[in-house]
């Protein structure tokens, strides 16, 4: 049965979801992290992360379900290493996007805090639950111009 544009997608899409859930735990990107200079044993990976054996078991699992570590045994240890380098590729290409958000989050709360410097001067009292959480908020979405509007609906621009 041949498939359509549509249905290899669809298909590339999961596949992508798949990795990324995998991906979705702080201790499996730790993991991809400690073997980013090659093969580590499991004992090793326990020993860095500092965490139960039966837990990092369970992550491991999860990334080799997902083909994204591979293990060899030699006689008693088992040693795991990254399949392929350029998830590493994406790990890196991930912590820039989240540097370059967080630059401008932080540049936000600093003339967010103007404002409220300001408003306190002049004895305003402004509203900026909404702004404040702005900062965390936009992180995820797609890249815009910064500018916001507070609660109260004070224009707060990028500087």
């Amino acid at each position: 049965m041949p498939y359509n544009a549509a249905d290899l997608a669809d298909a590339l899409r999961r596949f992508k979801a798949g990795i990324f859930q995998a991906l979705a735990h702080p201790t499996r990107i730790a993991i991809i992290e400690l073997l980013e200079n090659g093969e580590l044993s499991a004992g090793e990976l326990i020993e860095k992360l500092v965490m139960e054996q039966a837990n990092v078991s369970q992550h491991l699992a999860v990334l080799r379900a997902k083909q994204i570590v591979v293990n060899r045994k030699a006689g008693n240890q088992v040693f795991y290493s990254v399949r392929d380098p350029m998830i590493i590729r994406v790990l890196v290409l991930m912590r820039r996007y989240f540097q370059s958000h967080l630059k401008e989050s932080l540049e936000l709360l600093d003339h967010l805090e103007d404002v409220v410097a300001n408003g306190a001067r002049n004895g305003k009292k402004l509203l900026l639950i909404g702004a404040l959480l702005l900062p965390l908020g936009h992180l995820w979405s797609a890249p815009q111009p910064m500018a916001a509007r507070s609660a109260a609906g004070v224009q707060l621009e990028h500087r």
